[in-house]
C-alpha cells in the first residue's frame, strides 16, 4: 500500500491527538471537509481551546500565503475577521458592537455600490459636524452650508403644519 486513500468515512468519533489534521494537501486539487447530517440534525464544527482566555483561530491560505482569518478572542468576547494578505483585523464583532478598528475599512450598501445608501433612518437629531446635535438636523462648522443642485426645478419647501405655526428663514451671526 502506498498509504493513499480516496476517502475516509468516519460514522461516529474520530479522536486525533496530534497537532495538525492535514486534508488534500498537493494530491488534491480541490479538498473538502464535508459535515453532514444525513439524519437531518444540524451539522456543527466546534472549535474548543481546552482551557480559558485562549483564542480559536481560522485562517485561509493561498499557497500558503495568508488572505483571511476569523479569531475568537476570549479576552473580551470578540470575534475578528480579516481579509486580504493584511493581518490587520478590519472587522470586530462583540456581543455589544461591530466595530472597524483598521481606518479606511468601508460598508457598502450594495453590492455594486462604494458605500452610498438609498436611503437611511435617524431616531432623533442628526448632527453633521458635531456630536450633540440640538435640532434635528444640526449643521456645524466652518463653511457649513446646505447645497441644492439639480438638473431640473430646486427649492427648500417650508411646511408649517398648521395655519397658526411659522414658517421661516432667519439670518444670525454669531448665533443671534
Amino acid at each position: 500500500s502506498t498509504g493513499s486513500f480516496g476517502r475516509l468515512q468516519i460514522t461516529d468519533t474520530l479522536l486525533y491527538d496530534n497537532a495538525i489534521l492535514d486534508v488534500g494537501r498537493s494530491a488534491v486539487a480541490d479538498p473538502t471537509v464535508l459535515i453532514d447530517s444525513a439524519t437531518g440534525g444540524d451539522p456543527q464544527l466546534h472549535f474548543d481551546t481546552g482551557a480559558s482566555n485562549r483564542s480559536a483561530l481560522i485562517k485561509f491560505l493561498d499557497q500558503g500565503t495568508n488572505i483571511g482569518f476569523i479569531n475568537y478572542v476570549h479576552n473580551g468576547d470578540k470575534m475578528n475577521f480579516g481579509a486580504g494578505s493584511s493581518t490587520s483585523i478590519r472587522m470586530t464583532v462583540s456581543e455589544a458592537a461591530i466595530e472597524f478598528p483598521t481606518a479606511n475599512v468601508k460598508v457598502s450598501g450594495s453590492a455594486t455600490s462604494t458605500g452610498s445608501f438609498g436611503h437611511g433612518h435617524i431616531a432623533n437629531n442628526l448632527g453633521i459636524g458635531t456630536t450633540s446635535p440640538v435640532r434635528m438636523l444640526d449643521i456645524v462648522g466652518a463653511g457649513a452650508a446646505i447645497k441644492v443642485d439639480s438638473s431640473d426645478h430646486a427649492y427648500i419647501e417650508l411646511d408649517r403644519g398648521a395655519a397658526s405655526n411659522l414658517s421661516q428663514v432667519r439670518y444670525l451671526t454669531a448665533g443671534s
